[in-house]
């Protein structure tokens, strides 16, 4: 089947907030997702040796195409795709791996987007995760998840909401608690924040399940509330877990590569690290504004030939960008999400 991109102007008419607080705005955003074409690439299913498969999925878009992969092993699936990949492509590899329990590495919707809709059709099913992102799952107000701006609407849909009858299948795991599988013969839960509040990574015998603790080992742009800091922190937490092994692990990435090896997670730790002390420099000995910071540090960003990206994060109202990697080291952390904070502080929901 051909790919159908969308529309520059489908985009455009798609970016403004996604209001939480508003039942209309919902109703409509639901309406044009139903609506607009899918753009749906084509499944591709991979091995990656010993017990561990995947599907990628995604949608293809006028300049890019957004995807992201979701791994089984054993009858435990990480992650679950986003909502509108559902029938094509997870339901399928849900089943066709016996899945019995899933495993969520955070919030975002490219990665819980299924989660209602397998706990609805699989009565046998077992979500674990850490704790905050089990409160932001179990906290949402219908027909929201979680808020999210029109952007992340527009790549990867609005994830499907958990049923209150079914919050009790959601388990929460602490860090190092093994995550028990009659298949499995040593799986943990290992917290890795930074590039979302609740990021967490899941250890299977020798796999390591990343999430999107790795997407590249160069990266020039930041969500708003990713936190450098933090991030730095996880990947010199996954390199100590590693370097105790002794070079047993392999390193399963979300989105590209498939495969991260410990050369690439030590490469993108000390790009952060000197990106952190040129910004530093540049600020407090040079007085460059983060703007300029920005344009020193990222040049061909700011160039002609690479404006098309420069629109694609317009399109994302900032949210998006190379200035949030600055604005990360300068203030010490990212942006938070408050809407998504009030979610995991609200305990008393969710019971």
């Amino acid at each position: 089947m051909p790919l159908r991109p969308l529309s520059m102007r489908t985009m455009l008419w798609r970016q403004w907030q996604l209001l939480p607080s508003s039942s209309t705005i919902s109703e409509l955003l639901g309406r044009i997702d139903a609506s607009l074409p899918r753009a749906l690439i084509t499944p591709i299913h991979e091995s990656h040796g010993g017990r561990v498969t995947s599907v990628e999925v995604g949608r293809n878009y006028v300049i890019f195409q957004p995807k992201v992969r979701v791994f089984a092993i054993g009858n435990v699936m990480i992650d679950s795709g986003p909502s509108y990949s559902y029938s094509s492509s997870i339901k399928p590899f849900f089943e066709s791996n016996n899945i019995t329990k899933l495993f969520l590495t955070h919030h975002h919707e490219d990665h819980s987007g299924c989660v209602g809709r397998l706990l609805a059709d699989f009565p046998h099913l077992r979500i674990f995760c850490g704790s905050e992102t089990a409160a932001i799952m179990k906290n949402a107000t219908p027909p929201h998840v979680f808020p999210m701006q029109l952007y992340e609407h527009a790549l990867y849909g609005r994830p499907s909401v958990v049923r209150k009858s079914d919050h009790d299948r959601i388990h929460v795991l602490k860090e190092f608690e093994e995550f028990g599988s009659e298949e499995l013969n040593s799986s943990f839960l290992l917290k890795s924040p930074g590039h979302s509040i609740d990021h967490t990574c899941l250890v299977v015998e020798d796999n390591v399940f990343l999430g999107d603790v790795f997407i590249s080992d160069s990266t020039f742009f930041f969500r708003a509330d990713e936190d450098i800091g933090k991030i730095i922190s996880s990947l010199e937490k996954i390199l100590a877990l590693e370097n105790e092994k002794k070079g047993k692990f392999k390193f399963h990435c979300a989105h590209s590569p498939t495969l991260v090896t410990v050369e690439m997670l030590g490469n993108k730790l000390s790009y952060l690290k000197s990106f952190s002390s040129k910004c530093q420099k540049l600020h407090h000995n040079d007085s460059k504004s983060p703007e300029a910071i920005a344009k020193i540090l990222f040049p061909r960003i700011y160039t002609i030939a690479n404006l098309p990206l420069r629109i694609g994060f317009a399109l994302c109202g900032g949210d998006v960008s190379p200035l949030n990697m600055v604005r990360s080291v300068l203030a010490g952390s990212g942006v938070e999400r408050r809407e998504i904070v009030n979610l995991i502080n609200n305990s008393g929901r969710m019971q």
